[in-house]
């Protein structure tokens, strides 16, 4: 592999990486964060939904910003953005406070991962874009070891503020080698008007496509069903399964390693079969998920049937994440940035939906969260076989 794709590899890697890595080190402190603040679990939730929505926010301005003004000076703005809202959470002092930080580092994190789309779109053909994505999509599934471990780990034996500390210098890492290694890969004579009028213009384009609209909605109503169980599964965990929040780290474990083998064999089967074929099985194994988890909880509930039915849904998304996100945009070369934040809005705003949804219900039990996470998944796969081109 040619240096110049390793370099790609991995600086989208760290700008995939930015969002879960902020995620999911805060998600084991969130019982912690409740007992110590005195918040209920629905108010401290919102440190997740106002993120989710905030990124969601974030995209419909990146895109059309980056494809305008170019990628490099783009990251560098949404970087110290999210290093502000960093930094804001870590010397916050109540619940409020936190949340309103936790959305200024949410509208600054969601550059990250249309950002680099859009720089793997601008250098590769959609099929090798594929598979480069499928390598840097790993690092998303790394993220979800490392996170959830190290903020337990701070948590733990520290403090839960100390995890905004470590998500702060990732941005540095980030803002580093932005300004010192990557160079612009956006062409002046793809510049794309950032009027208001402009950008409907394309997004009406993006709705005509039945492509894009069928990856979008299938891809969304996945992610809702994994931010379904990020939502409510440390709280599930801990109150139900009585977990330790030391140990908190090691239920996502699991879930991660999943994502990450997926990631990395599917990167080998676009080599021999058609993405749209492998998309579609990814679904049908998501759903396969889905009716685990809710027949596990209804039938024997613990920890153990609980991830299992997790493991699966997250190694479908190992599937559906980087060949979805490609196709989904691969008939819009021009308007990559802003067919990236589209997808990125709906994708976030209805995970984040989702996810309040599920704390909303949760009764103590995990059936509340299983039957969202069922129907999500069961609806990903209706959606995409009934939507044809």
């Amino acid at each position: 592999m040619k240096s110049s794709v390793l370099g790609i590899i991995f600086f989208s890697s760290l700008l995939m990486a930015i969002s879960p890595f902020a995620t999911d080190t805060f998600v084991p402190s969130l019982p912690t964060v409740s007992k110590t603040l005195g918040s209920p679990a629905s108010v401290v939730q919102m440190t997740l939904s106002v993120y989710l929505f905030a990124f969601a926010l974030g995209q419909l301005f990146w895109g059309p910003l980056a494809d305008n003004i170019g990628r490099k000076k783009t990251i560098i703005t949404g970087i110290l953005i999210f290093l502000i809202g960093s930094g804001g959470c870590f010397i916050a002092e109540n619940i409020d406070t936190i949340i309103f930080f936790r959305g200024v580092q949410g509208f600054g994190a969601s550059f990250g991962q249309i950002l680099a789309r859009a720089i793997i779109r601008d250098l590769h053909s959609p099929e090798e874009g594929t598979r480069i994505t499928a390598f840097s999509t790993m690092a998303m599934g790394s993220a979800s070891i490392i996170g959830p471990n190290v903020g337990a780990l701070l948590t733990s034996y520290y403090s839960w503020k100390f995890i905004f500390l470590v998500v702060f210098f990732y941005g540095l890492i980030i803002l580093l080698y932005t300004s010192l290694k990557f160079k612009e890969t956006h062409s002046d004579k793809n510049k794309v008007s950032i009027k208001p009028k402009e950008i409907l213009k394309n997004f009406s384009i993006l709705i005509k496509d039945i492509n894009f609209c069928r990856y979008t909605i299938s891809l969304t109503l996945v992610f809702g069903c994994i931010f379904a169980f990020i939502s409510s599964g440390p709280f599930i965990a801990s109150e139900v399964y009585n977990i330790d929040t030391a140990q908190l780290g090691l239920v996502f474990t699991p879930l991660a390693l999943a994502f990450i083998i997926f990631s990395a064999i599917i990167s080998k089967l676009l080599k021999r079969q058609k993405a749209s074929e492998l998309f579609l099985k990814g679904l049908f194994i998501a759903t396969i998920g889905g009716v685990t988890i809710f027949l596990g909880t209804l039938i024997s509930p613990n920890i153990i049937t609980l991830l299992l039915g997790a493991m699966i849904i997250a190694a479908s998304m190992g599937i559906v994440v980087p060949i979805g996100f490609t196709l989904a945009i691969a008939n819009h070369p021009r308007i990559a940035g802003t067919a990236s934040t589209f997808l990125g809005f709906i994708q976030a705003s209805f995970s984040a939906l989702f996810g309040y949804i599920t704390v909303i219900l949760y009764n103590d039990s995990a059936i509340p969260m299983a039957t969202v996470m069922l129907i999500l998944t069961s609806l990903s796969l209706i959606s995409f076989i009934v939507i044809k081109k």
